[in-house]
């Protein structure tokens, strides 16, 4: 009964991943326009921003169907990156206040389910 699981799982994290990736582009072309890339790119939100995003494009390639094919990543290496949600995790907690509060109440939750 809970292959179901693993098909939610895997369809969540890809619409978490795109709409993270979707959140970093627009935050991107906002700081491009207003000509403030490279300050808030040096400030805490930034720079945990992009850590969070190279983190969550990284667990999300590594369970992706081309990562799948190569033969020099096997199954064991692939579920071994996908740990670093738990970097994804400190990341969230120091990008702002409000995503600190919602990785706490659900990363809070996975911990004391595990």
């Amino acid at each position: 009964p809970f292959e179901g699981l693993h098909n939610i799982h895997k369809h969540l994290g890809l619409a978490y991943a795109g709409l993270a990736l979707l959140h970093t582009i627009v935050h991107l072309i906002r700081w491009g326009v207003r000509n403030e890339l490279i300050t808030q790119s040096g400030t805490r939100t930034g720079t945990s921003g992009y850590l969070a995003i190279i983190t969550m494009v990284i667990i999300t390639f590594s369970m992706s169907p081309f990562a799948k094919r190569l033969k020099s990543i096997n199954f064991e290496h692939r579920l071994s990156v996908h740990w670093l949600f738990l970097l994804l995790l400190i990341v969230l907690c120091l990008h702002t206040k409000r995503t600190m509060i919602m990785t706490m109440i659900f990363g809070g939750m996975w911990i004391f389910d595990y």
